[in-house]
């Protein structure tokens, strides 16, 4: 049996360490049209947009034996309706190839979802591409059901 990974919260001397797993994470996605080029000017916004979160203490981080063998991030859901269900959405769920099957992305969506209820949310949500079988059936077997259709029309690139 392996040693447990330790779940924590990403600090800013972790962001460097984070980028590399995000866009590990864009490649993996690059099949299903939702990836993005990895370019300089990609680069720049991934690193702001990450080192936001990690401020807001948003990215987790799972670590085995000081090693970053996976990463997961949340963020509340705003609703300018009163009374609204608070929401939260779980987001760059990614874990090293070599140890996953082995619990580090259940642990890592878990935290993720006690975070959201500290923080006072009704409901958790994700999205995942219909095409991952088996990141679909991974969160169906921890609780996740489908509950909304999302429909895209792609349009031919200008650029």
């Amino acid at each position: 049996m392996m040693d447990q990974p330790l779940i924590r919260a990403a600090t800013i001397s972790d962001l460097k360490e984070v980028c590399e797993k995000w866009w590990k994470l864009l490649d993996h996605q690059g099949p299903t049209g939702d990836g993005a080029p990895r370019n300089a000017e990609n680069e720049f916004a991934a690193m702001e947009f990450l080192r936001k979160r990690i401020i807001r203490k948003l990215v987790f981080m799972a670590e085995l034996d000081q090693k970053n063998i996976g990463i997961a991030s949340i963020a509340a859901e705003n609703s300018p309706l009163e009374g609204a269900p608070v929401i939260w959405n779980i987001a760059d769920v990614w874990v090293d190839k070599d140890w996953r099957n082995m619990g580090v992305g259940r642990k890592l969506v878990h935290h993720c979802e006690q975070h959201a209820i500290r923080q006072g949310a009704d409901e958790v949500r994700l999205t995942v591409h219909p095409s991952n079988d088996s990141a679909v059936a991974f969160y169906q077997r921890i609780g996740y059901t489908t509950q909304l259709l999302k429909l895209t029309k792609r349009f031919t690139s200008k650029r």
